[in-house]
């Protein structure tokens, strides 16, 4: 699994885009695979992305093209933040796959932009991103540097399940576990990048008042103006100024003078490689710069304000140094607005100025430090499925198996607009169960139009609609079904069991939920149908529920959760769940397996080997099971898939009692994935 790496600034000017060049350039010369994305384009930018272009310039590097503002500010606004992080994790695919380390830049923070900072945090959970922040320490002490990145620090703490007291609510402290730990809370920050220091200050103090919040600095780099002296096309291309003389329009811009006085006054302003301000009407500063550009002074340029170009015959007098490269420029603002218009110009680096760019480049590559350089690739991370991933996951898989399934409650509005989405997207094909002109009169009364390829089975006479359905399943008419809103999940199993029978490996019909928690989703069995499982039963469930994961795209670690203490029969019940974990470890040793242990012990983040981190939690009866699933549920705050019922020789699923379009959606979405993995 690639490593990726969200670069994300903490403060204006800090320099993420220069900080991802450097970190591809130093993994580059480690020879280290190292990919570069740029999910979103910044606000500011106007046609090609500069940032992307840089690395297309600089690099060997070709990045796709980000996402456009105005579709991210769309999303935004309609609340769509889930759809849009599933495009970013597609963004992101090719990637991915194709190197060992991705460096992902983050979106810069800036008025236009005020939605920074939560965008770049959705983006690190969906992508499971690590995150290396960058600091812009030029107008900052280290002590309110260290505050802000350590208040940027907070939206990157990783959060799984919330821990619950035995009353099923949020605990504040961990169970059994030493006081130091406690107090360490894991977050996805993996380093500070701190730039533009100022030449009065030792890089080591701000390290040392990042230390003191946990924060490693990785790499110091000193303020260098030669990071920002833009050339004088810029400057022409950006404020939109009228070419007198073109000279050489690649020098450099070392700072800009107001020739304001009279001679002999003005005279000191004609120093190199900077750039003179004047009033059109001033001829004589004119003449006396072209003077100074014959004499050896290699001035960036002259500015003209207020709109007065020179005469022709002053151009004449004017035309050696011209022809020597003196560029020469108009404005039709006044001087004073002018000179704050070339001043307040943004540092960023042009997407065609390769000198600066890999001046840059190479410099902060070699800032940073080696050794966790050197550690980035050996990433031992567990892997998560994010919920962005998931969703994208299971789509794709749908997808790709073109499935077809039943829909049995064909005349609900929530399953027409589902179906009618679903075969627009050539996700799934769908065949509504039912009658025709009861379907069509349905759809007309809420104002959908049945695409023609929308397939409709009719049951024969006196047939409902979930017979006839589980009937064509069993015949493999369909791959799956999804009904049954008005039945009980219990109903639903029986009939599809008796229908089209168990797995062999099986033992009974169980469900499975899947949890969308802020940084991954997990898997909880059996919230529904079996109150009381036999130790047999158990380790078949863990298994089931364990492949069913993997199919979508969750690495399995089952945790298998040991019975509440105030339970009369705890004894017995635990050494039911331990004989169901020597089962089920007997059956898949390839399978990270471990129990009893306690919910909040199961689902802590530790490092790899520490325990924890499960991602299938199989519960020892039905009653524990519910209260934990509620209780996360409800305290979390976040969607849940399900339930999906699993050990079926095809899958059935009950559509979502009075649930919306997205609900049914899922649930069928899901199905087509079990079809084409067991069918």
């Amino acid at each position: 699994m690639a490593r990726r790496i969200l670069v994300v600034p903490t403060n204006h000017g800090a320099g993420v885009t220069s900080t991802c060049l450097g970190l591809v350039q130093a993994l580059d010369r480690l020879r280290v695979s190292v990919g570069y994305l740029k999910p979103f384009a910044q606000a500011r930018w106007v046609g090609e992305d500069e940032s992307v272009e840089l690395f297309r310039l600089t690099t060997s590097q070709r990045p796709p093209a980000p996402i456009a503002v105005a579709h991210l500010e769309e999303m935004l606004a309609l609340d769509r933040v889930g759809s849009l992080m599933e495009e970013v994790v597609d963004l992101a695919d090719d990637a991915l796959r194709e190197h060992s380390v991705v460096v992902i830049e983050g979106l810069a923070p800036g008025t236009e932009q005020v939605y920074s900072g939560r965008v770049n945090a959705e983006m690190a959970r969906s992508l499971d991103a690590d995150v290396l922040f960058v600091a812009n320490a030029s107008r900052l002490d280290p002590q309110r540097l260290a505050h802000s990145v350590g208040v940027a620090n907070s939206q990157y703490v990783l959060r799984g399940a919330p821990r619950l007291t035995p009353s099923s609510l949020t605990a504040a402290v961990a169970d059994g576990q030493p006081k130091s730990r406690r107090k360490s809370v894991p977050t996805r920050v993996i380093g500070v990048v701190v730039n533009h220091v100022p030449p009065d200050r030792d890089p080591s103090e701000f390290a040392a008042a990042l230390q003191q919040r946990g924060l490693h600095t990785v790499a110091s780099i000193p303020d260098n103006p030669e990071f920002t002296r833009r050339r004088v096309g810029d400057i022409v291309r950006e404020l939109g100024l009228e070419i007198v003389n073109v000279g050489d329009q690649s020098r450099r811009i070392h700072g800009v003078e107001i020739a304001a006085q009279a001679a002999p006054g003005y005279l000191s302003v004609f120093q190199e490689d900077r750039l003179v301000v004047v009033p059109g009407d001033r001829h004589e500063v004119l003449m006396s710069a072209a003077l100074a550009e014959t004499k050896g002074t290699r001035l960036a340029g002259v500015l003209l304000t207020v709109g007065i170009r020179p005469h022709d015959d002053i151009l004449d007098l004017c035309r050696p140094a011209l022809e020597a490269g003196l560029p020469v420029l108009l404005s039709p603002g006044r001087t004073y607005e002018t000179v704050t218009r070339v001043l307040g110009l943004d540092p960023d680096i042009p997407a065609d100025d390769e000198a600066r760019a890999n001046l840059v480049k190479n410099t902060m590559a070699e800032a940073f430090d080696e050794q966790w350089l050197l550690g980035l690739p050996s990433d031992d991370r567990l892997p998560r499925s994010t919920p962005a991933a998931f969703r994208r996951e299971v789509v794709v898989a749908a997808a790709r198996a073109e499935q077809r399934i039943a829909l049995t409650d064909a005349t609900d509005p929530a399953t027409l607009v589902a179906a009618i989405n679903l075969q627009a997207r050539s996700v799934v094909r769908c065949v509504l169960v039912g009658d025709t002109a009861a379907i069509e009169a349905a759809a007309a009364e809420v104002g959908l139009d049945l695409p023609a390829g929308l397939a409709i089975a009719e049951p024969a006479a006196g047939v409902e609609p979930l017979a006839a359905g589980l009937r064509m399943l069993a015949e493999g008419t369909v791959d799956g079904l999804v009904g049954g809103a008005d039945a009980d999940l219990e109903e639903v199993g029986r009939r599809a069991e008796a229908a089209v029978g168990l797995r062999s490996d099986a033992e009974v019909v169980s469900s499975i939920h899947y949890l969308m928690l802020p940084d991954e989703v997990v898997a909880y069995t059996d919230c529904a149908l079996n109150p009381h499982p036999t130790a047999e039963q158990l380790a078949a469930i863990g298994l089931w529920a364990a492949e069913e994961s993997q199919t979508v795209g969750i690495t399995p670690r089952i945790a298998f959760i040991e019975p509440r203490s105030s339970s009369d029969s705890v004894a017995a019940d635990t050494e039911r769940v331990r004989e169901a974990v020597q089962l089920a470890a007997g059956r898949r040793p390839d399978i990270h397996i471990e129990g009893p242990v306690a919910f909040n012990a199961a689902s802590r983040r530790a490092s790899n080997g520490e325990g924890g981190n499960g991602t299938v939690f199989v519960f020892p009866d039905g009653a524990a099971a519910e209260s934990t699933f509620h209780a996360v549920h409800r305290t979390s705050g976040v969607r849940a898939v399900g339930p999906i019922l699993q050990g079926l020789n095809r899958p059935v699923n009950r559509a979502p009692g009075n649930g919306d379009a997205l609900e049914v959606n899922e649930m069928i979405v899901a199905t087509a994935v079990q079809a084409s993995r067991n069918f």
